[in-house]
């Protein structure tokens, strides 16, 4: 998203503002609802502050589990080489993506590299610079800060995310929920601006009758902050969703490519329960261009963020102007 942004607004002048965004993915799922907890979660073993981070994570499971059993009406955003990506609108969320694919990669390993190798994600993805465990609450929960990478030229500012993780199973399924947490704010940084992720559900599920490989499906909302209008973000975020697939260094060593779907939704199967509490995960994307004047876009190939970090190639505007 952030190569495709600067694309979009080249420019001689620009200043990095001091905002900065926080993105999280954490869950936990009491017991009582979690059939296969993963570690130790009694309230014993935590501090006031650890157990809000787990509290925020289940509240934002619960949320991402009603959407997913709810019959809303889902729209496809965009039609990609592989497949597409849908939409729906939702109250206090706004827009909600939803990309569904298949991957010929077993669920083991895309778990570690989307939550237990956290901090090598750089590594596979180019629009992050750094990914830092700030703190882990028992064995399944993680308080993570992420920088974005530098745009070509500094055209758009960077942003930073600090993210609640947190991670659950239910049968052969796993889930990764996230959302933006306030709860020990981190210190702004110089050059960063703080966008925020509203919501970020991603489930990985074995494919029946095929356990070599993966069907992934991710719910993202989120709060870019800055000055990109709605109409760009609408545009960047799925494209951001499908870059992102393709950059899995699993994904790469397989040779995979990508299906995504819009077909009939995996969670109408057995494997997704009534309720559960499991999760998390999430990042963020962020982008921007002047809101005083809107031009037309023209959208191209878009480069993957980090699972939220990513950067849409669009036209440029008539008139470009400096983004932050």
């Amino acid at each position: 998203i952030w190569k495709a942004i600067s694309k979009s607004f080249p420019s001689s002048q620009h200043r990095h503002s001091k905002r900065m965004g926080s993105f999280s993915h954490h869950c936990f799922a009491p017991p009582a609802m979690c059939p296969e907890p993963d570690g130790d979660v009694s309230p014993s073993r935590f501090s006031s502050v650890d157990l809000s981070y787990i509290t925020q994570g289940e509240t934002a499971l619960q949320r991402a589990l009603s959407i997913l059993q709810q019959h809303t009406s889902w729209q496809t955003e965009t039609l990609l080489d592989a497949g597409a990506v849908s939409s729906t609108a939702l109250p206090g969320l706004g827009k909600v993506f939803r990309a569904e694919v298949v991957l010929a990669v077993p669920v083991a390993q895309l778990h570690r590299e989307l939550f237990e190798r956290i901090e090598q994600m750089p590594q596979w993805n180019p629009t992050l610079s750094r990914v830092k465990v700030l703190q882990r609450v028992g064995t399944d929960t993680l308080v993570t800060h992420e920088v974005t990478a530098p745009s070509p030229g500094n055209l758009v500012g960077q942003r930073d995310f600090v993210s609640v993780r947190h991670r659950g199973r239910r049968e052969t399924a796993i889930y990764l929920v996230g959302t933006a947490t306030h709860i020990e704010p981190l210190p702004l940084q110089e050059g960063c601006i703080r966008a925020e992720s509203r919501l970020s559900c991603i489930v990985l599920q074995p494919l029946a009758g095929d356990p070599g490989c993966t069907r992934l499906t991710w719910l993202l909302s989120m709060d870019l902050k800055g000055w990109i209008p709605a109409s760009v973000i609408n545009r960047v975020l799925p494209q951001s969703q499908a870059d992102f697939i393709k950059h899995l260094p699993a994904g790469q060593a397989r040779g995979m490519q990508p299906e995504l779907e819009t077909h009939s939704s995996p969670f109408s199967s057995p494997l997704w329960p009534s309720s559960h509490s499991h999760q998390q995960w999430g990042k963020t994307v962020p982008t921007e261009q002047p809101r005083a004047r809107r031009t037309p876009f023209t959208q191209h190939r878009a480069s993957a963020p980090g699972m939220e970090w990513g950067i849409c190639k669009l036209g440029q505007p008539k008139h470009p102007r400096a983004l932050r």
